[in-house]
């Protein structure tokens, strides 16, 4: 994800300006929903983690200095703050992350409008590539979708999944070894759709 943030426009944020403010909440809001959605299901609470995120950054705003990535720093916020809202619906037993995503739908959407080989994509391979990604852990789930699809960087993701850059890489690898070697997708090989899938995963 481009960032338009620097040294200077944080500055006018912890002096509390509004167009500021707008500004990061406008950048960075639809890619926050997308991303608390596939932790959990649930748009009023992701919505309302949101809020009580950027309203908290409001209210703190002149103790908060600029994070070294500000994506990472609001996903990783939010992350947390979601977690915290399952664990508080389970009378405030704590809650792992793979727990979480395995009742929800960290669903990585395929835009098939921006393939260029469209025409050889059918509803059967959109489905099978789904069913794939779902057998990664969650873990996985959530580094695929934040390198690949959100075009975070290694150290971006670490940050957010709390871990060093070297474990991101080690994750990622993992998971696209796992999705070549699925049984649902080797059918998609034999097909002679490897190109496709190949193209869907590291082309966002």
């Amino acid at each position: 994800m481009s960032e338009v943030i620097n040294k200077e426009f944080w500055k006018l944020i912890r002096q509390g300006d509004s167009k500021a403010f707008a500004t990061l909440y406008d950048q960075y809001a639809d890619m926050l929903y997308n991303y608390g959605y596939r932790i959990v299901a649930d748009a009023d609470l992701v919505s309302n983690a949101i809020q009580s995120l950027f309203i908290y950054i409001y209210d703190k705003r002149k103790n908060i200095d600029m994070p070294n990535q500000v994506s990472a720093y609001l996903c990783v916020s939010l992350r947390r703050l979601i977690l915290k809202e399952v664990s508080d619906a389970r009378n405030g037993n704590t809650i792992a992350f793979d727990e979480v995503v395995e009742n929800s739908t960290f669903d990585v959407e395929i835009d098939v409008e921006r393939s260029i080989i469209k025409s050889e994509t059918d509803g059967a391979t959109i489905v099978a590539f789904k069913e794939a990604l779902s057998e990664l852990s969650g873990q996985q789930q959530e580094v695929i979708y934040l390198k690949y699809y959100q075009g975070l960087n290694n150290d971006e993701i670490a940050a957010i999944i709390g871990s060093t850059n070297q474990v991101v890489r080690n994750v990622a690898s993992r998971a696209i070894a796992r999705l070549r070697n699925s049984d649902v997708l080797i059918k998609l090989v034999a097909a002679g759709t490897a190109v496709l899938l190949l193209y869907l995963i590291f082309h966002k």
